[in-house]
């Protein structure tokens, strides 16, 4: 900006006074003194000329001011955003940040998981996610020292345009330490308005400063904000992945509980139903009863023949038992072993103990029975075997017919309940070599023929003479 004076005599009265007191305390180095003789008075300066001798000097001094206030400007500025950086670095040191890959293995296999441990810790940092860095940029002991470092600066650059300004900030960059020399300096730098544009491009950054650093503080502020937001959403995103998991494990054990049940009480009702109907079972039903397939045909045969000869039957229900579904079949019994060890991984995840299965019933796992109706085929098949024996006896010991005319004599000592039960086998197509009963006393022929008899009825050909 171009110096005008107000009043042409009051700035001459200040030069005079500024060169009056540079002559008391000492010339500037580069302001040579005029020569008050060719004025006609010894105490009058010709400003003019000393100012136009000057030019030169005010230039090369302001040129060295501007050059100062450059590089303060840039230090500022510099040791603003130092700052900025220090507190951006703090900040990622008390963040925690997001690891979406180990989240989703720990949750898509927790067992399998858990056997890392850096895993399970990194896992275990994200649950308890807390952000620790700081978060007032603006309550930092250097931050103080910065803002008020800036501006003063700025406010010494705001005087650039005025004598006082020039002055202080002469006195500060100029290198004459004197009042005087600094007086001088200012009357050369005022009075040139090229040297005052020197200083003016010089005072411009100034004015950015504090701008700036409002910047830098609300960049760092809001990643401080940003951080601590962070933690506490992935906190809360873990722990409720973790809520739902273990909720959902519950959910699906206590169903898995309540569907199997009703599934046994209904197997076993169809398979009580079987048993009274003489209905054949396959094998994979009687291994649900705990029955081997040959006791349970042998029993539906002997029930077949007392029906069909005798028109009796045997009632199997005192040979089944039922068991309650809330007794046989627990959480306990019914998870297997990988269920136990996924409770256990989201134990460990969770940090706490789950209610829905406990380790010392591990031992229990896959116990529960596939049916609750348990049956006794053993007994059952005993007791119509020996009501088919009972009367098979009966039956032949009355019939009362004489077969003793399908052998030769050998026969003739024999009773006729005896030859009654031959001649039964005889005409259901038996057929034996009666050279093979020679040697066998009265009992033994008597049990072969009642086996071979009881046998033909039930379908089983056998040779009567290997029993």
């Amino acid at each position: 900006m171009p110096f005008v004076p107000n009043d042409p005599d009051e700035e001459e009265r200040r030069r005079q006074e500024s060169l009056q007191l540079a002559g008391e305390t000492g010339m500037s180095s580069a302001a040579p003194r005029t020569s008050a003789q060719n004025q006609g008075d010894p105490g009058y300066v010709d400003t003019a000329a000393y100012l136009q001798a000057n030019k030169e000097s005010a230039k090369d001094m302001a040129n060295r001011v501007a050059g100062q206030l450059g590089e303060q400007a840039i230090k500022l500025r510099t040791d603003a955003g130092g700052l900025g950086t220090t507190f951006q670095n703090e900040i990622q040191s008390g963040r925690i940040d997001r690891n979406d890959d180990v989240i989703n293995r720990a949750f898509d296999d927790p067992a399998a998981f858990v056997k890392n441990g850096g895993d399970v810790d990194s896992f275990r940092r994200m649950r308890d996610a807390s952000y620790t860095g700081p978060t007032s940029f603006q309550d930092r002991e250097d931050y103080a020292g910065i803002e008020k470092r800036i501006r003063e600066a700025v406010d010494r650059a705001k005087g650039v345009d005025t004598e006082a300004g020039r002055s202080a900030m002469l006195q500060e960059l100029g290198g004459n330490s004197t009042r005087g020399m600094v007086a001088l300096d200012q009357l050369l730098i005022g009075a040139d308005p090229e040297a005052r544009g020197v200083l003016g491009e010089a005072a411009k950054p100034f004015a950015e400063l504090t701008g700036y650093l409002d910047q830098v503080r609300g960049g760092a502020e809001t990643a401080a904000n940003a951080a601590k937001t962070g933690a506490d959403t992935l906190r809360s995103d873990v722990r409720g992945r973790l809520d739902t998991a273990k909720n959902q494990f519950g959910t699906d054990l206590a169903s898995r509980v309540e569907s199997t049940r009703t599934s046994a009480r209904t197997k076993a009702e169809e398979l009580a139903r079987k048993l009274r109907e003489r209905q054949e079972l396959s094998a994979e039903e009687a291994e649900v009863l705990g029955a081997s397939p040959d006791a349970i045909s042998s029993l539906n045969r002997f029930r077949g023949v007392l029906g069909a000869d005798y028109g009796q039957n045997v009632d199997v229900d005192p040979y089944m038992s039922v068991r309650s579904p809330e007794e046989a079949i627990r959480a306990a019994t019914l998870a297997r072993p990988e269920d136990y060890a996924r409770e256990s991984a989201l134990e460990m995840l969770a940090g706490e103990e789950l209610p829905f299965l406990f380790a010392e019933d591990e031992k229990l796992a896959g116990t529960a029975p596939r049916s609750l109706l348990g049956f006794d085929a053993s007994g059952s098949s005993g007791t119509a075997g020996n009501l088919l024996t009972s009367l098979d006896e009966q039956k032949l010991a009355g019939l009362g017919v004489d077969a003793r005319r399908r052998f030769d004599n050998t026969f003739d000592n024999y009773d006729p309940g005896f030859l009654a039960s031959l001649d039964a086998w005889m005409a259901g197509g038996g057929t034996f070599p009666t050279s093979g009963m020679f040697g066998m006393d009265k009992d033994q022929v008597i049990k072969t023929a009642r086996a071979a008899a009881r046998l033909g009825r039930l379908g089983i050909q056998a040779d009567p003479w290997t029993f």
